[in-house]
């Protein structure tokens, strides 16, 4: 399915293809849970998305967003200590599929209630507080009072010859000659939870088929999911980011 958004402020993080991070209430002495990740599964795939941390608040002290899970790590956990630190977003996959090293689905990073900063986003267009996930990356959006929404994500197919990638909506027909392909995609990423100490948006989930069997000639269409929308009042979330899918006679979101 689609991603988690993050939590909003006095909840916990939202389940998803990676869980948002965990806000915090403003009184009392509590830790919200991140949201878990619950990814799908499908035979022959390779699947991948991780919790997203705990927001924490201490009475008297200070509170700090959760950050939000990613393709390979979960996100930190929020600090409710003097030296009040928000969780930073998960790390991403990591994949050379496209030519290059390049890092995918990097968790939202959360804020918290002091000072001018908050978490970092995660490798992998992970935003940090306040700020967008990176489109066609499936990137979480960070928490804050202006947070951030998730990045779109991407399907890429090598054919062991020619690298197709798929930023938007299309059609990838098999080249003559080829029977199977290596098949890498991203769903959409959720965004940031809004508030002065919320979590951290999920990465949307990785989805990987090294050796996926094609007949030449076939068309595969490619859905692109859209990163999710942040709220913009507190004690409301956003939307979840959007499945992300690949389609011909069998069906996969991721």
């Amino acid at each position: 399915g689609g991603n988690a958004s993050a939590a909003s402020a006095q909840y916990n993080g939202v389940a998803g293809g990676a869980g948002g991070g965990g806000g915090t209430k403003t009184s009392g002495n509590v830790t919200t849970s991140g949201g878990t990740s619950n990814k799908n599964t499908y035979s022959g795939w390779l699947s991948y998305g991780t919790n997203g941390g705990t927001g924490n608040h201490s009475a008297g002290v200070h509170e700090a967003g959760g950050g939000g899970g990613g393709g390979n790590s979960a996100g930190t956990n929020g600090s409710n200590s003097s030296g009040v630190t928000a969780g930073a977003g998960a790390v991403g996959y990591e994949t050379d599929i496209s030519g290059s090293s390049t890092y995918y689905s990097g968790g939202g990073g959360g804020s918290q209630d002091v000072g001018s900063s908050g978490g970092a986003g995660g490798n992998g267009g992970g935003g940090a507080y306040n700020t967008n996930g990176t489109a066609n990356t499936g990137g979480g959006g960070g928490g804050g009072t202006s947070p951030g929404d998730g990045g779109s994500g991407i399907v890429i197919f090598d054919d062991g010859t020619t690298v197709a990638s798929f930023t938007a909506d299309g059609t990838f027909t098999v080249p003559a000659g080829k029977t199977q392909v290596d098949v890498f995609a991203v769903g959409g990423g959720g965004p940031g939870g809004y508030g002065s100490s919320t979590g951290g948006g999920g990465g949307g989930q990785v989805l990987r088929h090294t050796t996926l069997g094609v007949t030449a000639g076939d068309p595969w269409i490619v859905t692109i999911g859209a990163g999710g929308t942040a709220s913009s009042s507190a004690g409301t979330l956003g939307t979840n980011g959007e499945d992300t899918s690949i389609a011909l006679n069998a069906y996969a979101n991721m």
